[in-house]
C-alpha cells in the first residue's frame, strides 16, 4: 500500500454500511408494528446474515465505501443504488423461502430508514476522513502542454490536493519532491518511466499510469505458455457469442421497461418542442454502429430546422446559436437521447457502449487516431464509460481510451454499474472551480489564492 493506507478506513466504511443496512430493517419492523409477530420476524432472522454478506458485496461493487476519496453525494448515491438492488434481492429471497411471511411493507420502510442512516453515516465519515488524511500531494509527469491541461482538470475535479507538482523531466530535485508525494502520475511513454516506477515502489508512493492506446489494447490478457516460456495472449476485440446474447437480453428488457415508465415525459417533451419550433420533433441522423453498419439514430430535436443546411457536418458547441431554448434544457438533462431507446429495441444500438458517431467525423478522427475505428467492434450505446467519466471538454483521444477500456473489460455487471452511474450523472452537475480552460497558467501565477514555485523543468502549486 502507499503512504496513505486507507484500506483500514475503507474496511470500516464497508462493514459500517452493511451493519446500518441490517439496522435499518430492524428499525423498520419497530416502526411498522407495535408488537412484532414471530411469523414476520423469523424469516428475517433466518436470512439476515445472507443480507449482510450481500450488502457487503453490493457496496463493494458500487464503491460506496470510498467516502472521502469521492464526494459525499457520489458515495451516498452509490450506497442508495446498492440498497435498491439489495431490496429487490430481499423480496426475491423471502418469496422463495417463506412466501409472503416477510412483509413487503418492511422492504419499503427499511429502504427509507437505511437511506437516512447511510446519509448521516457518510457525512460523518467524510469529516473523519479529512481529519485523518489531510492535504494530499500529487506529482504529475508530462510535457508542458499536458501538465498545464491536467493542472486545470485538477482545479475543476473532485479530488482535492493541497500541493500539485508538475514535472517535464526527472532530476534530483524532482526526485526529492517525488519522495514527499502521496500520488505520482506518469505517462506510459515517459522517457524516465522505469526509474520513476522503481522509486515509487521502493518509497511506497501510490503510482498511476496514463496509458497509451497501445497499452489499453493489451488489457484483458490471459496467461499462457509455450513449453516453459510464459506468454500473454490478447483476446480478440469485441464480444463472444454468450456475451452478445446476454447483452441483447439486457437491452430488450431495460428498453421496454424504460419506454413504458418514461412515456409521460416523452409526451411532455414532444409538446414543448412542437410549441416552440413546430414539427418534426424527432431528429434522425445517419450514424455508425457495430461493424460500421449505418443506421438512423433518433433524438428529440434540439436545434432549429435544417441547422446544417449551409454549414454541413459541424460538432455542436455549448454556445451554439442553432440550439433552441427547449433544446438547451433537453441537452442539459440528456432528455434528447431518450428516443434512442427505440434504436435499442430495434437492435441498432445497445444501452451501454461507445456513443455512435457520424461517418464524417469517424473518418476525420481516424486520420490522427487510427484506433478510432475499433469503437465499432461493439454496438453503439446510449450511455457508456466515456459519458459517465468524460465531459464535453474531454479530448477525442481520452474518449477513445475510455471506449477501448470498456470494450476490453466488458461484463454484464459492468453494464449495470454504468447504467446506475448514468442516473447519477443525470441528477448532478460538476461545478467548475477556480479557473476555466480559457485561463492561462500566467493567471495562476497572479492569483493570490495560489502560491507558485518553479524550478528546473518543474513547477509547484500550493493552495
Amino acid at each position: 500500500m502507499g503512504k496513505r493506507d486507507t484500506s483500514g478506513f475503507n474496511t470500516i466504511q464497508l462493514l459500517g454500511d452493511a451493519t446500518l443496512t441490517i439496522l435499518g430493517i430492524v428499525i423498520a419492523f419497530h416502526l411498522r408494528y407495535e408488537i412484532i409477530q414471530a411469523r414476520n420476524w423469523e424469516p428475517f432472522i433466518e436470512i439476515w446474515w445472507v443480507l449482510f454478506i450481500g450488502a457487503i458485496a453490493l457496496f463493494y461493487f458500487f464503491q460506496s465505501y470510498r467516502c472521502g476519496e469521492k464526494r459525499v453525494s457520489d458515495s451516498v448515491f452509490a450506497a442508495i443504488s446498492a440498497l435498491l438492488v439489495l431490496n429487490f434481492f430481499t423480496m426475491a429471497i423471502t418469496y422463495f423461502t417463506r412466501g409472503f411471511a416477510y412483509p413487503r411493507s418492511i422492504v419499503a420502510i427499511s429502504f427509507l430508514t437505511q437511506s437516512g442512516l447511510l446519509i448521516i453515516w457518510k457525512n460523518i465519515l467524510y469529516r473523519v476522513y479529512l481529519m485523518m488524511f489531510p492535504g494530499k500531494t500529487i506529482l504529475v509527469f508530462g510535457t508542458q502542454e499536458e501538465n498545464e491541461r491536467i493542472f486545470f482538470k485538477l482545479l475543476s475535479g473532485n479530488k482535492e490536493y493541497d500541493k500539485k507538482i508538475f514535472a517535464e523531466n526527472y532530476n534530483q530535485e524532482v526526485k526529492e519532491l517525488l519522495l514527499e508525494a502521496d500520488e505520482v502520475v506518469v505517462p506510459m511513454d515517459f522517457q524516465m518511466k522505469d526509474e520513476i516506477i522503481k522509486v515509487c515502489f521502493e518509497s511506497k508512493v501510490q503510482l498511476s499510469i496514463r496509458p497509451t492506446l497501445h497499452e489499453v489494447s493489451m488489457f484483458a490478457t490471459e496467461l499462457g505458455q509455450i513449453d516453459d516460456i510464459p506468454i500473454l495472449t490478447i483476446k480478440p476485440l469485441g464480444l463472444n457469442q454468450v456475451q452478445r446474447m446476454l447483452k441483447r437480453s439486457f437491452d430488450i428488457i431495460t428498453s421496454v421497461i424504460s419506454i413504458i415508465v418514461l412515456s409521460p415525459i416523452y409526451a411532455a417533451v414532444v409538446l414543448a418542442i412542437a410549441l416552440e419550433d413546430g414539427f418534426p420533433v424527432i431528429y434522425r441522423q445517419e450514424r455508425l454502429t457495430l461493424d460500421n453498419k449505418v443506421f438512423h439514430v433518433m433524438k428529440f430535436r434540439t436545434m432549429i430546422k435544417n441547422a446544417e443546411k449551409d454549414s454541413g457536418p459541424v460538432l455542436a458547441m455549448g454556445a451554439d446559436t442553432r440550439i433552441t431554448k427547449v433544446g438547451r434544457i433537453l441537452r442539459a438533462t440528456r432528455l434528447d437521447e431518450f428516443p434512442q431507446l427505440i434504436n435499442v429495441l430495434k437492435g441498432e444500438m445497445s444501452m451501454v457502449g461507445p456513443r455512435p458517431e457520424r461517418a464524417f467525423f469517424v473518418e476525420e478522427f481516424s486520420k490522427e487516431l487510427p484506433e478510432f475505428q475499433y469503437r465499432t467492434k461493439v454496438k453503439a450505446g446510449i450511455t457508456g464509460l466515456g459519458q459517465i467519466l468524460g465531459k464535453y471538454t474531454t479530448t477525442p483521444r481520452d474518449k477513445l481510451t475510455f471506449d477501448m477500456i470498456y470494450i476490453r473489460n466488458y461484463s454484464f455487471l459492468f453494464d449495470i454499474k454504468i447504467c446506475f452511474q448514468t442516473v447519477q450523472i443525470l441528477f448532478s452537475k460538476t461545478a467548475a472551480k477556480g479557473f476555466t480552460h480559457a485561463d492561462t497558467f500566467e493567471a495562476v501565477r497572479q492569483n493570490e489564492e495560489y502560491k507558485v514555485e518553479e524550478g528546473e523543468g518543474y513547477f509547484v502549486v500550493n493552495k
